[in-house]
């Protein structure tokens, strides 16, 4: 019976992770990104509302990434992250992973990647 609950608590979990998943994405020059949430999905500092937003590479350090409207007109955020190697189970059309958030919690960005990039952006969380 622990076992049944922990799997679907497991599957409960995942599902709702992936429903975060941005839904339309599109890749231009290979330093940006159009990613579209269905629900609020956080960053270091900032809460991003449902929507398209822009993830670029915004100067020649590969470290910085900024996070803007759909439009360009509001910067959301501009930060230092790791690069890290694209894990091995996730696809090149897939730009995000995800964290885990409490109940009712916007679910954290975990890093950004680009499309067919080996490597990706790691945002940086305090605690």
């Amino acid at each position: 019976m622990k076992q049944m609950l922990r799997l679907t608590a497991i599957g409960v979990a995942l599902s709702s992770l992936f429903a975060v998943v941005p839904s339309t994405t599109e890749a231009l020059g290979g330093q940006r990104t159009y990613l579209t949430f269905d629900r609020p999905v956080a960053l270091p500092g900032v809460t991003l509302s449902a929507g398209r937003y822009i993830f670029e590479l915004p100067s020649l350090d590969p470290s910085i990434v900024r996070v803007s409207s759909r439009d360009g007109s509001r910067v959301f955020l501009t930060a230092f992250t790791r690069v890290v190697n694209r894990p091995r189970e996730i696809g090149s059309d897939q730009h995000v992973t995800l964290g885990e958030a409490p109940p009712g919690q916007p679910t954290p960005i975990h890093a950004w990647y680009l499309a067919s990039d080996a490597t990706g952006r790691e945002f940086i969380y305090r605690k």
